[in-house]
């Protein structure tokens, strides 16, 4: 399941994207353009157990900064390692269709 929330004054686009989800745990990824610097974006893996004291609380993973161009390129090469392995059986992909542009 992929959401996208957009504020109405012009702020930045937040993609956020289920990677894995079962009754345990959950794993999301999260773009979000950095406001003062419209050319970076953002990108946060935070990880939730929901068997824990606290199932609400989700801790950061990995973060990472990336230049559009170079967000561009990622997308590209994970199309192409989709198309690669089309032929391939894949598993039930919970994000679905991501695009950024």
């Amino acid at each position: 399941m992929s959401t996208i929330q957009a504020d109405p004054e012009d702020r930045p686009i937040t993609i956020e994207c289920v990677l894995t989800s079962n009754r345990h745990y959950i794993e999301t990824l999260t773009v979000q353009q950095i406001t003062a610097l419209p050319w970076l974006f953002e990108l946060v893996i935070h990880s939730q157990l929901l068997k824990s004291r606290d199932p609400h609380l989700k801790r950061v993973k990995a973060q990472l900064f990336v230049e559009r161009a170079a967000l561009g390129l990622v997308a590209s090469s994970i199309a192409q390692a989709m198309d690669a392995s089309a032929t391939k059986a894949v598993p039930h992909n919970p994000c679905g269709a991501l695009s950024l542009h």
